[in-house]
């Protein structure tokens, strides 16, 4: 595999060239930097499908080496001290060349999972309702400010904050119908509902809530009557086993065609 031509680059930088793609107006060197990108984009891609070589190693090669640290520097002056007059290899040069064959023993290796840190993360919370809340002064490009030459650029990621509230096991919303009188025939015109609905109304989720919590949960009736009162959202145990025995009005054909299934079985007889 090739190793890509190194080119360094700011964001200013990087800015100004893609605005020179886009009017089609190419300057000189323009070529290189967009064949370094296209050779980068290459080497991963065949890295990844080969699955030939470690991550230290592919990063080594895109980016090139870090700052050596004084344990390194001290190592290569060893070996290149080590270096016996004849121009034979040093030991240090064999434990090197052991040391790729074991990275290349690691590639071959499954990676193994690693451990969790014992905290859920955000994408588990399906059920959350999610907002994005913009920066109150700066936007994307905008002078940094707190040095004078900088940019405020928007990173891909965003800080993320979990709240968590607690509220009843079934929520009710009151709505208010204006209403209004005629002051010559008396007649009174109200609002429509949402949904065109009148008086007290359970939808379709609250009775499967219902349903949820006392067979799949093991909640009693009273028990959620008690937590609803408490909680402000009155809902008495009768009312609970009639909602529940309406929802399972709608699931009774199904229970019945699985019965009749069951009675063509042949393991019981």
């Amino acid at each position: 595999m090739k190793k890509p031509e190194q080119i360094k680059l700011n964001l200013d930088e990087i800015d100004a060239l893609m605005q020179r793609v886009e009017t089609q107006d190419l300057q000189d060197g323009d070529y290189e930097i967009i064949k370094a990108m296209v050779d980068t984009i290459v080497c991963l891609n065949q890295a990844l499908e080969n699955k030939k070589i470690s991550i230290k190693r592919l990063l080594k090669m895109v980016f090139g080496s870090k700052t050596e640290k004084k344990d390194k520097i001290l190592k290569n002056n060893d070996s290149e001290s080590s270096d016996t007059p004849d121009g034979k290899e040093s030991p240090s040069d064999d434990k090197s060349d052991t040391e790729d064959n074991s990275d290349k023993t690691q590639d071959n290796e499954p990676d193994k999972k690693p451990k969790g840190h014992g905290r859920t993360g955000a994408n588990k919370y399906t059920g959350a309702d999610r907002e994005f809340i913009s920066h109150p002064y700066l936007k994307h490009k905008d002078p940094c400010p707190l040095c004078p030459k900088g940019k405020a650029y928007k990173l891909k990621i965003p800080g993320v904050v979990i709240r968590i509230s607690a509220q009843a096991p079934l929520q009710a919303t009151i709505s208010d119908l204006e209403k209004l009188r005629c002051n010559l025939c008396g007649e009174i015109f109200t609002a429509n509902a949402p949904g065109n609905i009148v008086g007290k109304h359970y939808d379709e989720t609250a009775k499967a809530m219902i349903a949820i919590l006392k067979y799949g949960c093991g909640f009693p009736w009273y028990r959620m009557e008690k937590l609803q009162e408490s909680l402000g959202v009155p809902l008495p145990a009768s009312t609970q086993w009639d909602k529940t025995e309406s929802a399972a009005d709608l699931i009774y054909p199904a229970f019945n065609e699985l019965k009749r299934q069951a009675a063509q079985g042949n393991i019981l007889k």
